[in-house]
């Protein structure tokens, strides 16, 4: 993981002190490390998994000292998680919300002639 992070911290450029999102066109390498990654995280063999939305960001915690993240989508199955890695090798995957009912969803109104 430390080599993957390192290989994008480069991908991403030199950022001053300020954070910088930076998505990353898709790569066999790099699918191939996070979809293996991703595997035991979500529960689907690796060769099953599409990844999407790959994006690092890089920021400086302090003079040197740069933080770099990661996140991407994960599908897998008609399934959809949301994962991220952090410096330090943190890895995590979050299955995706449903979407809300909508508020504006019409309701049946009962026809009065059938009383």
């Amino acid at each position: 993981m430390a080599a993957v992070l390192a290989a994008l911290t480069s991908l991403a450029g030199c950022v001053g002190p300020t954070a910088s999102i930076v998505p990353v066109p898709p790569t066999e390498r790099i699918d191939a490390v996070i979809t293996v990654l991703s595997a035991g995280y979500i529960g689907c063999p690796h060769g099953e998994i599409e990844i999407a939305d790959y994006h690092v960001a890089r920021f400086d915690r302090s003079p040197g000292d740069p933080n770099v993240s990661e996140t991407w989508t994960a599908r897998c199955r008609g399934l959809t998680f949301f994962c991220s890695a952090g410096t330090g090798g943190r890895l995590a995957c979050t299955p995706e919300i449903p979407p809300r009912a909508s508020s504006t969803t019409p309701t049946a109104t009962p026809d009065p002639s059938q009383s």
